[in-house]
């Protein structure tokens, strides 16, 4: 939450230091408003200290990416890794048995990472919005409506326990879950996601009125813990595309 404050703080900053032009009539006779100047110094000067500290938290190493994440369709290195993560987090956060996660292809705001070290500001990047991880829980007689949603949107970002194959129709030709390739009509599953897909965004109705699971987590908090956490451990980012999905 301070770290929102800071951002409004130089948003506020960025916008005061425009020069004002007033147009006066039909006579192309301009003024400049020159009288602001003095207040804009002065909201610079206050507005600096927080500035500063914004670029100081954002530009914290956090941890180090092994080769370049980029953003593709229908599977992508950068979103298998983030649902992986999306995952691990989810299952940390609230004890519970997961099946899957999944995010939305539109959710991950940046094309791609460098290899080498990531800051925490990159994260901030990727993932801008205030959307919390959940777990939603659907019917397997359900599921179809999820999986043939994400393949007529292209492809979206999944965690490794599903795998999903469907053709440029739209149409499913194949489904694991865990390894299981029959899904269970009667059974209650539970998929890691953020909240903004589990109230009906982007177009996911079929979520609305399902039970969920709330971590009171962001997502982008979650990705920077977790980062951080293998990074402790000496590890690098690592992700490669492995076939989870795939459209034929």
């Amino acid at each position: 939450m301070m770290i929102l404050k800071f951002f409004c703080l130089t948003l506020l900053l960025s916008f005061s230091s425009c020069t004002y032009i007033y147009y006066k009539g039909t006579n192309s006779e301009f003024y400049s408003t020159e009288l602001f100047q003095d207040k804009n110094a002065l909201i610079d000067s206050t507005a600096m200290p927080y500035r500063q500290k914004v670029e100081q938290e954002m530009n914290i190493n956090i941890g180090s990416v092994e080769a370049v994440l980029k953003k593709e369709q229908p599977e992508s290195n950068l979103g298998n890794w983030a649902c992986d993560a999306v995952l691990e987090q989810t299952k940390l956060y609230t004890g519970k048995e997961v099946d899957f996660a999944i995010l939305n292809y539109g959710g991950l705001r940046i094309g791609s990472i460098a290899a080498g070290n990531i800051s925490k500001g990159k994260i901030f990047e990727l993932m801008p919005f205030d959307n919390s991880l959940v777990i939603v829980e659907i019917s397997g007689k359900e599921l179809p409506l999820l999986f043939t949603h994400m393949i007529a949107k292209g492809g979206w970002p999944i965690s490794s326990d599903l795998k999903l194959v469907g053709d440029k129709e739209g149409n499913i030709k194949s489904v694991s879950i865990k390894g299981l390739t029959l899904i269970d009509p009667d059974k209650i599953y539970r998929i890691a996601t953020i909240d903004y897909l589990a109230n009906g965004g982007d177009n996911c109705s079929f979520f609305i009125g399902k039970n969920q699971i709330e971590t009171a987590v962001f997502l982008r908090d979650a990705m920077i813990e977790n980062i951080e956490k293998k990074h402790k451990s000496g590890q690098k980012i690592n992700a490669s595309k492995d076939g989870r999905f795939q459209i034929e």
